[in-house]
């Protein structure tokens, strides 16, 4: 399994799916650089916008002054550094091409299911290039940051072309003002132009940055009288794994997807794609029990809306037609649960009134007030239409209980460990793996095969899609149909 396809229901950061600028070990930017300088030098008389210092034998120095004011840095670092005080200078060939979610709505199902959502920006994805269709070489030279500038150090790009005499060369000056050089060589120059693309300089191991396993704690800036300035409320930012393991139970659990799918316009199957995941731990005895919330925020690529399917619009009110959504920003998922460490006897110190009870797929922790909840954030008018919350555990099959409080257990384990290896990661998936898997075996003895299921979710997306029934259709009025989906609410008993 390749690093971008190890978590594909996470959405990750795009310097862990491919590096940007590969390591590569002083003989071999040595070697590169030495190239460049090479191309640098003989450009000069054959670019379409000529510049008559780009001439040998200052041709060198023309380019320091087009990095930065102090030209001889430049000069210095391009003809006289040697290792390991050189500038890097690497050759990539990139493998994956970043696009926009509906570019990549647009293409067909197989090209679909590749792809890999990515964070920092919600709306791009990137896919996997075949051998055959990845774009040309860039060598890159990255210069180190001057002692007086604000920005990051200088950096030149030469990018190849179709056209094997053609040179493109972009610079970036440290104040960030951009220069292009560009023109046609002669064949008899061809050389100096192909050698600055040798494929053997390209790192064949490209190491992209390492996914953390460790929870990252968040700081917020409030104003004074804020939850979090007095300490009463707590939140991590989850690792990637955490994301792609509530992704399989918000499929394998909730079914997720079949809602997804029948809440699109375009008849396109969704999947379910984790865009950014936070645990929170709220203490705030005047307003709430203390009790741990797991929020799920969907990356776009997953569907940004599904007020279709549950007939509510943006005024968040029941309609005899099904709404148009109003600025539909996100889909989120969040799951509850007590959390509160068990001491002896069973009990919790919130509900050692009424007994926590034991659970052991959450050992240690109280699993009392177990929800889940689904809403569509609407963005210009901050409205959730929140449509099916479960208030208590018992309202849930024990096989699903088993599964979220595991996913619960491994969320907070996470965020309460000081430090974290790789080891407890592996025995965390290594559980949730066999939980998943006991939810599958009890489907199968009830007769529900993978056939039976895929069959089920068909029939639930149409009925949320309104065929024959008011579109005014709720999720607790298919599930006698669908038993994966949430179970219908009741009251406490």
């Amino acid at each position: 399994m390749t690093r971008a396809n190890q978590f594909p229901l996470a959405a990750r950061y795009f310097d862990r799916v491919e590096c940007k600028a590969p390591n590569v070990d002083d003989a071999t930017n040595a070697r590169v650089l030495g190239r460049v300088r090479a191309l640098l030098r003989a450009i000069g008389p054959f670019c379409t916008d000529p510049h008559p210092h780009l001439m040998e034998p200052y041709a060198i120095d023309a380019i320091g002054r087009m990095l930065g004011e102090d030209h001889e840095t430049y000069r210095v670092a391009l003809m006289e550094s040697q290792p390991p005080d050189q500038p890097r200078a690497f050759v990539v060939r990139r493998l994956y091409k970043v696009m926009t979610v509906a570019q990549a709505e647009a293409m067909d199902d197989a090209s679909r299911a590749l792809i890999v959502p990515l964070r920092g920006d919600g709306d791009r994805v990137a896919l996997p290039l075949p051998e055959d269709q990845r774009p040309l070489a860039e060598t890159t030279v990255l210069f180190a940051k001057t002692e007086d500038s604000k920005r990051q150090g200088a950096k030149l790009t030469v990018r190849e072309q179709l056209d094997p005499d053609e040179f493109v060369v972009d610079l970036v000056s440290e104040t960030g003002k951009r220069k292009r050089l560009q023109g046609t060589l002669p064949s008899d120059r061809r050389t100096c132009l192909t050698n600055a693309f040798d494929t053997t300089a390209i790192q064949e191991q490209r190491q992209s940055a390492e996914e953390p396993v460790a929870a990252r704690k968040l700081e917020f800036v409030k104003k004074e009288g804020s939850a979090t300035q007095n300490g009463d409320m707590d939140s991590w930012d989850m690792p990637t794994w955490l994301m792609h393991q509530t992704g399989a139970v918000l499929q394998n659990v909730v079914r997720l997807h079949v809602l997804l799918s029948a809440a699109r316009t375009d008849g396109l199957g969704a999947a379910v794609y984790v865009g950014k995941l936070t645990l929170t731990h709220v203490r705030r005895p005047k307003h709430d029990v203390p009790h741990w919330v797991l929020k799920a925020r969907l990356h776009s690529a997953s569907g940004k809306c599904v007020c279709r399917a549950h007939a509510r619009g943006a005024d968040d009110g029941p309609s005899d037609e099904v709404p148009v959504p109003v600025d539909p920003d996100h889909v989120e998922i969040r799951v509850r649960m007590c959390g509160m460490p068990i001491k002896a006897g069973g009990l919790c110190d919130v509900h050692v009134s009424s007994g926590a009870g034991r659970c052991s797929a959450c050992p240690g922790l109280c699993t009392k007030q177990l929800r889940v909840s689904l809403a569509c954030v609407h963005g210009s008018q901050n409205n959730r239409g929140l449509f099916h919350a479960l208030p208590d555990s018992h309202t849930l099959v024990s096989e699903h209980q088993r599964v979220l409080t595991r996913l619960m257990h491994s969320a907070i384990r996470t965020a309460r460990a000081t430090s974290l290896d790789q080891a407890a990661v592996m025995e965390m998936e290594t559980a949730m793996a066999q939980e998943l898997g006991n939810l599958d075996r009890q489907r199968l003895c009830s007769g529900l095969t993978h056939e039976a299921m895929l069959s089920r979710d068909e029939g639930v997306k149409r009925k949320l899609l309104g065929a024959g029934l008011p579109s005014s259709l709720r999720l607790r009025d298919i599930e006698p149909t669908h038993g994966q989906l949430l179970p219908k609410k009741r009251k406490s008993v």
